[in-house]
């Protein structure tokens, strides 16, 4: 596992707040929809991480990560008010 944790999930914030496992860094993110276009992208350099997700439809969401030879996948929602 590389992120402890990531939230709020749902997001109705529009900002998702994500902490890395103490022994992972620079990760690169992506975001994908579910036909897996690439919606938003980067690196996470340090343990406590916010990306903005305002102008993401609400929906159903794919949060990929990648460090070194790990990898995880966490289903995210959008749910804007």
């Amino acid at each position: 596992m590389l992120i402890e944790h990531l939230f709020p999930n749902p997001c109705s914030t529009g900002v998702l707040s994500i902490k890395l496992k103490e022994n992972v860094n620079n990760a690169a993110f992506h975001i994908v929809d579910n036909i897996g276009t690439l919606l938003k992208s980067g690196i996470l350099l340090n343990s406590n991480n916010l990306i903005d997700v305002s102008d993401l439809a609400n929906g159903i969401y794919f949060f990929k990560i990648n460090s070194g030879f790990l990898s995880e996948i966490i289903t995210l929602q959008i749910a804007m008010n």
